[in-house]
């Protein structure tokens, strides 16, 4: 494995359905965050990985829930977990509370991350550990 490999992960192969829906995706208009809060949707979003290592811990699982009107809008949320080949640790387990099996029967990450980009559209990110997220979320 590469040192680009190493500290981004293997570059996925889309198939052409896949490939279109992450195409769709960069072609919607970009929100602005100039735009009024009560007229923007905004996206608070989390992650689970195997630990807190940017470059060898693995993204497990994302959960989000839309903000609009400045409300919280639990009937627009997301959670999804990527299958995993190796399970976390136990301890890590205790941590987030998503087991072995179900880790292991998660979509596949490619799969996940679209219905992520779907979920989120292009509205901006609200996150509280911001460079970790994004990070892990990239490299997945």
């Amino acid at each position: 494995m590469g040192l680009f490999d190493r500290l981004f992960g293997r570059r996925v192969t889309l198939d052409p359905a896949s490939l279109q829906r992450l195409e769709a995706w960069r072609a919607q208009p970009e929100s602005s965050l100039s735009d009024a809060f009560a007229t923007t949707r905004y996206v608070v979003v989390d992650v689970e990985t195997t630990g807190l290592d940017l470059v060898r811990d693995r993204l497990i699982a994302i959960g989000a829930c839309a903000v609009e009107n400045g409300q919280v809008v639990m009937a627009d949320s997301f959670e999804i977990v990527l299958r995993q080949d190796k399970t976390s640790t136990k301890d890590n387990i205790l941590i987030h509370g998503i087991g072995g099996e179900a880790q292991r029967d998660g979509l596949e990450p490619a799969e996940a991350l679209l219905d992520f980009l779907d979920f989120l559209g292009k509205s901006p990110l609200v996150a509280f550990h911001v460079t970790f997220d994004e990070t892990m979320i990239k490299r997945a």
